[in-house]
């Protein structure tokens, strides 16, 4: 008995079932695939938290804790000491902000410089940032919009499923001007969005970024971390390829672009923006998940490790 998959593992050798094995793990560093002195720093990591525990947030309860620690481990290259203080700092930077003031009202839609639209073709939750359609009237109203794109990226990542956990972003230049650029805004962004949402940004693509705006595009890439800067992609009215790579066919800001490329300026502002994918709090089941998983992994014996895949790093 037994079908075309038993077959096939029989006739595996034990090297050729281990490096099977390996290619089906998660990538090292992230929950499920830890080496043994991965495994000791992020244990290391606890009892410093259990000495010293940060403030809890509503993020905590959203999010499995190993996964979350493991998070920002990733972002320090598992530097304890570094990763001890940017659990603290995402905690004061989560109550100074009032996040957990926010109401489901206040996430950002199409009419706003970033909102959520569908996903990527790995699932992952896709920003579309328009920054066309902020113009800013004071400090306060610069501080107040980077503080509601943290509760919108706090939506999106509430979205995720199961193993999901960064988001890809598409910055979309079109309408760009002068009026529009925002330092202040820029400047708070990076500095919650650095703090809130270590390893949270898997791919940036910006399109349609015009020449005459590179200058505004040099000025923000100074104020990111080298790795976050190492996942951009900046293209100009030569976006279809690279726009194809991260978002699928049908997705309906893939069809918004083409569409406003071939028309005309007139048509092409008139034309209806895709709008924010309805909330659905994913968590609840990614949680449930990572439970079972850790009840089922307790159970199991240890598994192959990828000794050349590292861990991540950057402030997003």
């Amino acid at each position: 008995s037994g079908g075309p998959r038993l077959k096939l593992y029989r006739s595996l050798n034990h090297s050729e079932i281990t490096v099977l094995a390996a290619m089906c793990l998660p990538p090292s560093g992230m929950l499920g695939n830890l080496t043994s002195e991965q495994e000791r720093v992020y244990l290391e990591l606890e009892r410093r938290l259990a000495t010293a525990p940060e403030q809890e947030t509503t993020a905590h309860v959203r999010e499995d804790r190993k996964r979350r620690l493991l998070r920002m481990l990733r972002s320090t290259k598992f530097d304890v000491e570094l990763a001890f203080q940017g659990v603290h700092a995402h905690s004061v930077c989560w109550r100074s902000i009032r996040m957990d003031a926010f109401e489901e009202e206040q996430e950002l839609d199409s009419t706003n410089m970033m909102y959520v639209c569908g996903e990527d073709r790995v699932g992952r939750p896709v920003i579309i940032s328009r920054m066309c359609t902020h113009i800013s009237t004071s400090t306060e109203h610069s501080k107040k919009m980077a503080c509601l794109c943290a509760f919108t990226m706090q939506r999106a990542i509430e979205r995720m499923s199961h193993g999901i956990e960064q988001v890809a972003l598409v910055y979309d230049c079109k309408g760009l001007a002068p009026r529009n650029m925002d330092v202040t805004l820029v400047r708070e962004f990076v500095r919650v969005f650095s703090e809130l949402f270590p390893e949270r940004l898997g791919k940036v693509v910006v399109i349609n970024m015009h020449w005459t705006m590179l200058w505004f595009w040099k000025l923000i890439s100074s104020l990111l971390h080298p790795v976050t800067r190492a996942k951009i992609a900046v293209h100009g009215a030569d976006f279809e390829k690279p726009l194809s790579e991260v978002l699928p066919d049908g997705h309906p800001y893939v069809h918004y672009v083409r569409a406003a490329k071939a028309a005309t300026p007139a048509d092409a502002a008139r034309l209806p923006v895709p709008p924010r994918t309805p909330y659905k709090a994913g968590w609840v089941e990614a949680m449930a998940a990572d439970a079972r998983d850790a009840t089922a992994q307790s159970a199991a014996p240890a598994r192959p490790h990828r000794p050349e895949e590292q861990a991540g790093d950057g402030c997003c």
